[in-house]
């Protein structure tokens, strides 16, 4: 069970031009990753080695991690053991 609440209160900020405030990450690997996008419930192609920000992590039942990238527009999921947590200068 998605949390449809925490897609309405994305799609409020984007909507409202407020920027979203997260840990950075970057996806790993190269080439192209497939993941699952909860809004428009479908898979999205998006470039690994780009960097996302999370938004909510453990968002389904599979414990997978919320991301939205600033490039696309997307909001996506993918599993934490993808990810690689960058750190502030």
């Amino acid at each position: 069970m998605l949390n449809d609440d925490l897609l309405i209160d994305l799609g409020e900020r984007l909507l409202s031009k407020k920027e979203l405030k997260g840990d950075l990450v970057l996806i790993r690997g190269q080439g192209d990753g497939f993941f699952f996008d909860p809004v428009n419930k479908m898979m999205i192609c998006v470039q690994r080695g780009s960097t996302c920000c999370k938004v909510k992590e453990n968002y389904d039942e599979r414990g997978r991690t919320l991301l939205y990238d600033y490039n696309s527009g997307n909001a996506f999921m993918a599993s934490e053991d993808e990810l690689i947590k960058l750190e502030a200068n």
